[in-house]
């Protein structure tokens, strides 16, 4: 490690890290708080009237989805956090989304547990697509998804530990994955995710995985790893620690 940098935080709060290396706070009273990669408060946001933030997707740092489920709103937000459009989720007529994220072209992708089906919709809400329901995938006794990831040619949904792939049209590819994961990444070509104090990274074309130690403090809650930093958020504090380069992961 080159240096580290501790900015005080209160507990519970959750972190976004986007693809500069730019961190994403979102507290308990549903402030979102972005810091650059020298760890320096560069804006904020809060929107009181619509509650709870459900999840956050910053994997594109321009264009920055902010979903509030209790409200069925999705806000669109700039770099600096502006609110660039709001747009109310009710007329798709879908009451029950387990977790929404943006697809490679800025468009919506939901999960509508009301018929178990991954949907694509543009930002006029006009349905694109579909995928079979997941209840007939024969893929888990429980179907939960927690979080869906786009990287272009492939869609990953998060269900239950286990994640799945389709293809761009929504067909089912693949079971990819089975661990102990809550939340994934993606670092191309990998699919990444923190487990038991590492850093794993997991490539789906031939299976191959890296594993970085992470040398977490006891009370870490969430860690992310580029190539320049390891982000790792406790229940005070945000640690930034800046990598020297040339560091090589353990691998099997």
């Amino acid at each position: 490690m080159q240096s580290t940098d501790t900015i005080p935080m209160q507990a519970n709060c959750k972190m976004s890290i986007d693809n500069l290396g730019n961190c994403f706070i979102v507290t308990p009273q549903n402030d979102i708080i972005k810091y650059n990669v020298q760890g320096q408060k560069t804006a904020s946001n809060n929107v009181k009237l619509l509650g709870n933030i459900a999840s956050i997707d910053v994997s594109n740092p321009f264009e920055i989805f902010v979903f509030y489920r209790d409200q069925n709103q999705l806000l669109i937000l700039d770099n600096m956090l502006n609110i660039q459009s709001q747009i109310d989720l009710d007329p798709t007529g879908i009451l029950q989304i387990a977790c929404l994220a943006r697809s490679s072209d800025n468009q919506i992708w939901l999960y509508d547990m009301s018929d178990f089906k991954l949907k694509k919709y543009n930002k006029a809400l006009e349905l694109l697509l579909e995928s079979p329901a997941f209840n007939t995938l024969q893929i888990a006794e429980t179907i939960q998804p927690k979080q869906i990831l786009d990287v272009n040619t492939q869609i990953f949904v998060l269900n239950q530990q286990q994640i799945l792939s389709f293809d761009v049209y929504t067909n089912y590819n693949k079971l990819v994955l089975v661990d102990t994961l809550s939340q994934m990444y993606w670092q191309s070509p990998h699919i990444c995710y923190q487990k038991q104090g590492e850093w794993m990274q997991y490539n789906p074309l031939n299976w191959h995985i890296q594993k970085y130690a992470l040398d977490l403090p006891k009370n870490a809650q969430m860690a992310y790893k580029t190539e320049e930093n390891v982000y790792i958020l406790s229940s005070d504090c945000l640690i930034l620690r800046r990598l020297n380069k040339g560091n090589t992961p353990s691998s099997k």
